[in-house]
C-alpha cells in the first residue's frame, strides 16, 4: 500500500514537469504559401502582358 502511494506521488510530480509551459508562440518568420505564382492555364501570358505594361509605363 505504501509503495503504491509513493509511486503515485512520484509519477504525479514527474508528470507535472512534462510539457510546454506558457502560451504557445507563433513562428518568428511566417512560412510562404505556395511558390508565388498561380498554377492555372494562361497565367504565363497574363504575367508577361502585365510586365510589358509596367515596363511601358515606366519609360
Amino acid at each position: 500500500m505504501l509503495v503504491r502511494v509513493i509511486i503515485l506521488l512520484f509519477s504525479s510530480v514527474f508528470l507535472s514537469f512534462c510539457g510546454v509551459k506558457g502560451k504557445p508562440l507563433p513562428p518568428e518568420v511566417p512560412r510562404e504559401i505556395g511558390i508565388g505564382q498561380p498554377q492555372y492555364k494562361g497565367v504565363d501570358q497574363e504575367l508577361k502582358e502585365a510586365k510589358k505594361k509596367k515596363s511601358k509605363e515606366r519609360q
